[in-house]
């Protein structure tokens, strides 16, 4: 599942014809990986707000 129409990774997965999957998480998280490859990259960006 992917964010929709006219979003970030959707568009980038699009523009490189499917070679590219990209998705967007929860607390400020993204994973990025190429099909073709073995190559995957997750980031987590630490924001340092309170939760619940």
């Amino acid at each position: 599942m992917v964010g929709g129409n006219n979003r970030y990774w959707t568009d980038l997965m699009m523009a490189f014809g499917g070679r590219i999957i990209g998705k967007a998480g929860v607390e400020s998280a993204y994973g990025l990986g190429g099909r073709d490859t073995d190559l995957g990259i997750a980031v987590k960006i630490e924001d340092r707000g309170a939760r619940a």
